[in-house]
């Protein structure tokens, strides 16, 4: 999941016109709501039941996981710069700092944690963060994901956080906020280089949208265009360089986790058809 741009703007970019190419481009995506942690509740939740900030948030509420759990389909989080946490529980314990890690540094005038709680959505449910074994199922990214995919053990439902930098909501060094896309763009590309032979060899999809449309008017109060974002799907079913102007939402890519593994629902967003379902764009 990507950060704050609005669909034109990213697609304007020259490195995501490439990744269009590598992939299947939705012309009609759209997020959810403002700001962006409410997002990655919906996700995985089904809503993001009035949040309408970022503040210190711990959901008490079923989610994904819970029906993964429920139907044995294993699981992971991989997130850059996490790092777990030893406990008297074990040794992979939940890591609920909201910002380990250092600033990202290259911008004096942007410079932020490289790191955010708010990006890793398991972490924002406390019928998660209750549960050593799920916990245990949180990595750093760059110790993990490697093994992971190369080793063919990579979790059926597998979530991948990339940093600040990396998620294109902070531009490179000696750049500004117009240049946040490319930042994104030009380690997409990369990412995919090296991984996408293997999963799509391995029958993995890969789904890569943004949280929100706050950009580029630099008005950061409302989302603009619609909320209208960016969502490419790369590997097993996908052709490349097409596109669907089909209507999904954060609420149809949910449902179509629930539809591929035969989870039945949450009872939320995710049950309304009119979200979307992300199964019926995957040949």
């Amino acid at each position: 999941m990507f950060e704050n741009e609005v669909f034109n703007w990213t697609m304007g970019d020259p490195y995501w016109k490439v990744l269009a190419t590598r992939g299947k481009l939705l012309t009609n995506s759209h997020a959810i709501t403002h700001p962006s942690l409410p997002n990655y509740a919906a996700i995985v939740a089904g809503d993001f039941f009035g949040v309408e900030n970022e503040d210190w948030y711990n959901y008490n509420v079923s989610t994904i996981y819970d029906l993964l759990d429920l139907a044995g389909v294993d699981y992971a989080t991989y997130a850059e710069w996490y790092t777990p946490l030893a406990t008297s529980r074990g040794p992979n314990d939940c890591n609920n700092y909201p910002f380990p890690g250092p600033l990202d540094g290259t911008n004096l005038r942007w410079s932020s944690p490289v790191y955010r709680r708010l990006d890793v959505p398991p972490l924002l449910f406390t019928t998660y963060t209750s549960n050593y074994t799920r916990c245990s199922k949180i990595y750093n990214a760059t110790a993990q994901f490697d093994s992971d995919v190369f080793s063919h053990s990579l979790p059926p439902y597998s979530f991948y956080v990339p940093d600040m930098l990396h998620n294109a909501h902070d531009p490179e060094a000696d750049s500004d906020y117009a240049h946040q896309s490319t930042t994104g763009g030009i380690w997409l590309n990369a990412f995919l280089d090296l991984y996408l032979p293997a999963l799509t060899a391995q029958g993995t999809l890969v789904v890569l949208t943004f949280d929100e449309a706050t950009w580029p008017n630099n008005s950061d109060s409302i989302p603009n265009n619609n909320n209208q974002i960016a969502t490419l799907l790369f590997g097993a079913g996908i052709t490349p360089n097409t596109t669907d102007d089909t209507y999904i939402t954060h609420y149809g890519v949910l449902r179509g986790s629930i539809t591929k593994f035969g989870l039945g629902s949450l009872g939320r967003n995710d049950t309304n058809a009119t979200n979307g379902d992300l199964t019926m764009l995957v040949s």
